[in-house]
């Protein structure tokens, strides 16, 4: 398999990479959104764009499955999640999860990931009532 990486946010960068599995060639693409709703985050939601041809190799197996083993980084329950949204086309439609692999077909991923965001403390004056080991009591 011959991966090529595409990343474009502030800055283009590409990579190459060699691997022993069965899938020909996965493309990618990740941009950042400006029109993101980032919620006290300085992050932006991040547009993924993923594209993997199959081969012959997966006949037979159901797709989510597929999708599951050439991008581990997501969870299957998310990829059929996309796949009922229309983000995970399999040869430019959409499929059911149970749909068996016939062989070369171009999995397309399309989704926008949510921004991470963390929440910090912040140090505000408590009016504490009631503290023990236990238990605290604000007002």
């Amino acid at each position: 398999m011959v991966l090529l990486n595409h990343f474009c946010t502030d800055h283009q960068m590409t990579s190459a990479q060699s691997s022993n599995s069965n899938i020909s060639e996965t493309d990618f693409l990740l941009e950042d959104s400006v029109d993101a709703d980032n919620h006290n985050s300085d992050s932006t939601a991040t547009r993924l764009s993923l594209q993997i041809q199959l081969d012959e190799n997966y006949l037979g197996q159901r797709i989510d499955q597929v999708a599951a083993l050439v991008w581990s980084e997501f969870s299957r329950e998310k990829l059929k999640q996309w796949m009922k949204d229309g983000h995970l086309l399999v040869n430019g439609n959409i499929v059911k999860p149970k749909y068996r692999c016939e062989g070369n077909e171009l999995l397309t991923l399309e989704v926008e990931l949510e921004a991470q965001t963390s929440s910090q403390p912040e140090n505000i004056p408590l009016n504490i009532v009631y503290e023990d080991d236990d238990i605290i009591v604000i007002n």
